[in-house]
């Protein structure tokens, strides 16, 4: 007689699985695997939602989307000057501002410390504008003054000879028309694009001057509200490391305008004593 066979170690688990697999009538029911349950149990797969049932009003919305698209574009590229303007207006405006807290430091009003502020850097521009355009016009007539006597040194150059000798009677003919067409007022006007528009240019960087000066003025009275507004769009948590970064952006901004007008003065002041010594005029 053969000893009985070594029944296998079931879990609980496996009972569990045989027990549910027989029905009450004793037959056996099948039951899944490991495969087929792992892939019942994996998240349905997303639906993009497309009805073709009515083209035409699919295309109209997607056309339309495309047109307004097209049309934020072309009005955001037509402003691409105003964007400028106030780049130059908030870098201005963050370049002042350390002034004007240091005023504030030393017991002055804000509205105060920006009129001061304002005042000094309206004197500044000023006396730069007294320093720098009569110098330029004064240069400019100057060329066309001395313009004669330039070509008459060129004539008697050994250039000029050896024009003449390649080209014959042709190069002092080139010359007095050159002589005769940059000597015309009207003719340089036609060179910088018109009269028209020489105004416009001029018209157009004078206003916008205006803007950026208005707005830099704007900016620089509401900055701590605008940081404050700022401030708030991040969630509590990131709040105050984007307050310190900021205000560290501010003041190198500052620092970076303060360094720059220190180092033009001192630029100025080199070129002046330069001038001065060797008796430029």
């Amino acid at each position: 007689m053969g000893e009985p066979e070594p029944t296998p170690y079931r879990s609980s688990a496996d009972a569990t699985a045989a027990s549910a697999a027989t029905s009450a009538g004793g037959e056996a029911v099948p039951t899944p695997d490991a495969t087929t349950v792992a892939l019942e149990n994996q998240t349905p797969a997303r639906t993009i939602w497309a009805n073709l049932n009515h083209p035409f009003v699919i295309g109209f919305f997607l056309t339309f989307g495309g047109l307004v698209a097209f049309a934020l574009g072309m009005a955001i590229t037509s402003l691409v000057t105003i964007w400028i303007y106030i780049a130059f207006a908030m870098f201005a405006a963050l370049g002042l501002d350390p002034l004007v807290r240091r005023l504030q430091a030393r017991g002055m009003k804000r509205a105060w410390a920006i009129t001061v502020v304002y005042f000094v850097f309206a004197l500044v521009i000023i006396a730069i504008l007294w320093l720098i355009v009569p110098t330029v016009i004064q240069q400019i007539a100057q060329f066309i003054r001395d313009l004669p006597g330039m070509i008459g040194d060129f004539q008697r150059s050994d250039l000029f000879a050896w024009l003449v000798t390649q080209f014959g009677d042709q190069a002092p003919d080139l010359l007095a028309e050159l002589q005769k067409f940059l000597t015309d007022p009207n003719n340089v006007a036609a060179i910088g694009g018109g009269v028209l528009s020489i105004g416009l240019s001029i018209g157009t960087t004078i206003s916008g001057i205006i803007i950026i000066i208005v707005l830099s003025l704007y900016f620089l009275a509401s900055l701590p509200e605008i940081k404050q507004a700022f401030y708030r769009l991040w969630p509590a948590r990131l709040r105050s490391t984007t307050t310190e970064i900021t205000e560290q952006i501010t003041e190198s901004v500052g620092g970076y305008l303060g360094g720059m007008v220190v180092l033009a003065f001192f630029n100025s002041l080199v070129a002046f004593l330069l001038y001065l010594f060797l008796g430029l005029p």
